[in-house]
């Protein structure tokens, strides 16, 4: 089974980067619980995933958009992925639909996994037998207001690791890197490549 990271932490506090920086170091596989959220957004606005993706980037995802209608209104790239996500595919789905979507992906021995919020997403990641470890990112002035995620509770059922993120980007880099070593290191798993 696989070791899974899971950066659990509220926007703009730096989990992309920090995913870049361990699949640059230890050649990890980066997934996101919302790469098939993504496609059915794409699939239900009758678009292609490539101008999804593009409308959704961070300086367009909070502007209202002629591709995404809610109840006669246009609604922002990110207000019709929370509709897609929490009015149609949990309901019909269910809540781990994202969770099981990830943990079918997963194809190396290390997984980061950058935008996670949702804890039932977990279960089925853990179901899998994967080795999973949340690695909860905290920034002064930097919370979930207006996000429909949030941090994980702490559980037995996977190690739970605090980042801060208040110093210099160096700083945080070499956080990031030294505690996925160290959780390599504790695993049996070899190091950076």
């Amino acid at each position: 089974m696989s070791i899974v990271i899971i950066l659990n932490a509220p926007p703009s506090v730096g989990k992309d980067i920090a995913a870049e920086w361990v699949v640059e170091e230890f050649d990890a596989q980066h997934l996101r619980f919302k790469d098939q959220l993504y496609k059915v957004a794409a699939k239900m606005a009758g678009i292609p995933l490539s101008t999804m993706i593009t409308a959704s980037c961070r300086e367009r995802k909070e502007t209202p958009n002629t591709y995404f209608r809610v109840a006669n209104q246009f609604v922002s790239p990110r207000q019709w992925l929370i509709h897609c996500s929490e009015s149609i595919v949990k309901p019909l789905l269910g809540k781990d639909y994202f969770g099981k979507s990830l943990a079918e992906s997963i194809e190396k021995d290390l997984v980061v996994a950058s935008d996670g919020g949702f804890p039932e997403e977990l279960v089925p990641v853990l179901t899998a037998g994967h080795d999973v470890y949340v690695l909860r990112i905290e920034r002064k002035g930097y919370t979930f207001e207006g996000d429909s995620r949030n941090y994980f509770d702490v559980s037995p059922a996977y190690r739970t690791i605090l980042i801060e993120n208040n110093g210099t980007l160096e700083q945080y880099r070499n956080k990031i890197l030294t505690t996925v070593d160290s959780i390599l290191g504790n695993s049996g798993v070899s190091g950076a490549v």
